[in-house]
């Protein structure tokens, strides 16, 4: 994609548990794109970090009472990620206090990306903001099913790139117009006669 687009600023790659693997870390890390990859099951005990700092599955530092810490954003500056205590507003509920940290503000801990690429992600694992923007990638996922299945793309029979292309444009072109008639609703097209068609069909 970098190649065929050189103009083009990939600040984001949403990509499926296949690509759960360290090299397609590094390549985006290099090209300065944010990763957004669901992690893969049978990839687990695998992880690069061995840092004295316990963290879950998703990257996130666990504090001395085995709550998750709370994420408190990256410093783009640094490069690295901020995490306060889970009672921070109420630091009495802690059993550990005085352990943990007397300070007013509470225990902080900073973890860097660089550390582990796949588990210190920018944007925490599993966070609501990871998950909304995650989302995105099931339109790309329907996308291809409604081309391929619904437009039967997958079973054409044709060999020519040329033709290959015109049946996907017109997929495309449907998809788009099936778009347009949710929007413009079955009144307006009683309107204009096509209903009235159909049904007469």
């Amino acid at each position: 994609m970098l190649n065929l687009y050189p103009e083009f600023k990939f600040s984001k790659a949403l990509l499926d548990s296949a690509h759960d693997v360290y090299d397609i870390y590094r390549l985006l890390w290099a090209n300065q794109t944010e990763a957004f990859i669901n992690l893969n099951g049978r990839y687990k005990g695998h992880s690069t970090y061995s840092g004295p700092l316990t963290v879950n599955d998703n990257g996130v530092p666990i504090c001395i009472v085995n709550l998750p810490m709370l994420n408190w954003g990256f410093n783009n500056n640094r490069c690295r990620i901020k995490w306060r205590c889970p009672h921070y507003k109420d630091k009495s509920q802690c059993p550990k206090q005085q352990v943990c940290s007397p300070r007013k503000y509470g225990r902080v801990i900073y973890t860097k990306p660089n550390w582990d690429l796949r588990l210190f992600t920018s944007t925490p694992r599993g966070s609501k903001p990871w998950k909304n923007i995650y989302a995105r990638r099931t339109t790309v996922e329907r996308t291809f099913k409604r081309i391929l299945v619904d437009h039967k793309i997958e079973n054409a029979r044709c060999r020519s790139k040329k033709r290959w292309f015109w049946q996907a444009t017109l997929a495309a072109v449907n998809q788009h117009l099936d778009a347009q008639v949710v929007i413009l609703k079955p009144s307006i097209l009683s309107d204009i006669g096509l209903l009235t068609i159909s049904k007469a069909t």
